[in-house]
């Protein structure tokens, strides 16, 4: 019974197990018929430029939020007009939008690094289709 107990938490605490790597050569490339390679192709171009797109409107979303935070927002003309009516007040309202400027640009960090890996994780993809390319080039299609 023991034993069993031991083993299911074992098994519960394994991690999953890693994706198979993208296979840029693959079997039976070498085969396949100019049509099929033209397919491959477009269709591998077709999926990378809508990532590309996806990506770069990310990073334009990201640098407009950025340029929201440090122009201090919709509102602000009137968030200092009142801080002028409380003492110290427009202190706290730049130390409030120091503190929101300094978050947005860690965000805009963390997100242009998660996009920056994104499009590293592209690279085999760029690999593929740069040797169908070749693949398709050298049988005279």
């Amino acid at each position: 019974m023991l034993e069993a107990l031991l083993f299911l938490a074992m098994a519960a605490t394994d991690p999953a197990p890693a994706a198979a790597p993208y296979e840029v050569i693959r079997a039976g490339d070498r085969a396949k018929t100019c049509e099929v390679l033209l397919q491959e192709v477009n269709g591998l171009n077709a999926e990378l430029q809508a990532e590309q797109n996806r990506q770069a409107e990310a990073m334009n979303d990201t640098v407009k939020d950025q340029m929201g935070a440090m122009t201090g927002g919709v509102g602000s003309t009137v968030a200092s007009s009142l801080a002028g009516l409380v003492p110290f007040g427009g202190q706290a309202l730049s130390m409030a939008r120091q503190a929101q400027v300094s978050a947005a640009q860690r965000k805009m960090a963390d997100e242009m690094t998660a996009l920056q890996q994104e499009a590293m994780a592209l690279g085999p993809k760029y690999q593929r289709l740069d040797y169908l390319m070749d693949l398709y080039n050298s049988k005279a299609c």
